[in-house]
């Protein structure tokens, strides 16, 4: 709807717009779409996000209105909540597929399951917080630092290389987006795959890397570079990498080290 709103003058109709906005909440939320014969299945991470908060905020309330005092008390619940997200799923599959875009609708449900589980069961997992033993919560605590410094370190990385290849980002992006208001709309689809890219960072500093498309592996070790589709953020992939770059495998191993000594043994209370 906001890609519309850019292109007022546009010869889509409300129809199209509609369809492609239940779309990209099907992809987000753990489908898949298949429009001339090419699939898209890659989750915009931002939007899946957008959807886990809002999960979260109604499991929670969930748990406070069935009274869950207990992991086995919010199976049922929990049961109900995913069958109803599956289930909506399901009906949106089938109201936006047409002659040229088609939904695999099992594959659908079972993301939309997958993704309502984590959200509710996230929202119930806060309330039960308190039943977390307090021996763990140092722990706990922990990980969730260590997370947070992967996950800088992460962005760190890839502002990096949005820097080192911005002259192949512009281009690619004149490219695909003709004038100004196409341009917004390319920008706006990259800004919901920001944090699936920030996640192919984790898998790069973590060891194993990514690979996209047929091809291409990108890893500290190496680049193997093929052809890649003209999408902008794409282009945010080098084409070699200096040796020295290897020494990264060992920024985990600081940033855990550092997390396990400023944590010390306090048993503090954490929420999930």
């Amino acid at each position: 709807v906001i890609a519309w709103v850019f292109a007022p003058m546009g010869s889509g109709s409300f129809s199209d717009v509609m369809r492609a906005s239940g779309s990209t909440w099907l992809v987000a939320d753990g489908g898949a779409i298949v429009w001339q014969k090419a699939q898209l299945s890659l989750m915009p991470l931002l939007a899946t996000l957008v959807i886990l908060l809002f999960q979260r905020r109604a499991g929670t309330w969930l748990a406070t209105a069935v009274d869950v005092v207990s992991p086995r008390s919010a199976l049922s619940p929990m049961l109900y909540v995913v069958i109803a997200a599956a289930s909506a799923q399901a009906v949106a599959a089938a109201s936006i597929a047409n002659a040229t875009l088609s939904v695999p609708l099992w594959r659908s449900i079972a993301g939309s399951a997958a993704v309502a589980t984590v959200g509710f069961g996230w929202g119930i997992a806060r309330s039960l917080a308190v039943l977390v033993p307090s021996r763990l919560r140092p722990a706990l605590l922990i990980v969730r630092r260590f997370a947070f410094g992967m996950l800088l370190l992460a962005v760190l990385v890839v502002l990096a290389s949005a820097i080192a290849q911005r002259k192949a980002f512009a281009d690619v992006l004149g490219a695909v987006a003709g004038d100004s208001t196409s341009t917004l709309q390319v920008l706006l689809l990259c800004a919901l795959y920001v944090p699936t890219v920030i996640g192919w960072a984790l898998a790069f500093l973590l060891g194993p890397g990514f690979s996209l498309g047929t091809g291409t592996a990108v890893a500290v070790t190496g680049v193997q570079l093929s052809v890649l589709p003209p999408i902008p953020l794409l282009a945010l992939v080098p084409d070699a990498l200096p040796s020295v770059t290897q020494l990264a495998l060992l920024l985990p191993l600081v940033i855990a080290v550092w997390t396990t000594r400023a944590t010390g043994p306090l048993a503090l209370g954490t929420r999930l």
